[in-house]
């Protein structure tokens, strides 16, 4: 059941990271004025509901990430205190997940550089979307 959580879990962040990006590409696209040359598809007034999408989309992969974090951080504590504290050691049963959170860590480490890619965009979609929230409130 556990690697199905993970393919579940990089699946949702492959998909979070992936709006992200198109949202940011869109509104890269719409500030250049593509519609002026003849992309009149590209609606101006529906912008903001994409970039929303998109930064709530960013948000929750920020989201995934945070508990990935914790859980990887926890395991990473246990299992080297573990064999140091032998107070530890009578949770054997604990140690199973403990080598599974281990694995985990030491499999998803690229996925920082994701994050990396992921949070500027998305931070940069969200101050975008509260500043276009304040300048329509007056």
């Amino acid at each position: 059941m556990f690697p199905q959580v993970l393919n579940i879990l990089g699946s949702l962040w492959a998909i979070a990271t992936l709006v992200t990006w198109g949202g940011l590409a869109v509104a890269v696209l719409t500030r250049l004025g593509l519609a002026r040359l003849g992309f009149y598809w590209m609606d101006p007034k529906a912008l903001p509901g994409m970039l929303r999408v998109s930064s709530r989309a960013g948000l929750g992969a920020l989201g995934c990430l945070l508990l990935l974090s914790a859980l990887m951080s926890v395991s990473f504590v246990w299992s080297s205190w573990s064999h140091r504290v032998p107070y530890l050691k009578s949770f054997g049963h604990f140690d199973y997940f403990v080598r599974c959170g281990y694995n985990l860590y030491e499999r998803l480490s690229p996925i920082g550089i994701l994050a990396a890619i992921t949070l500027v965009p998305t931070g940069g979609l969200w101050l975008w979307e509260n500043r276009m929230r304040r300048a329509a409130r007056g």
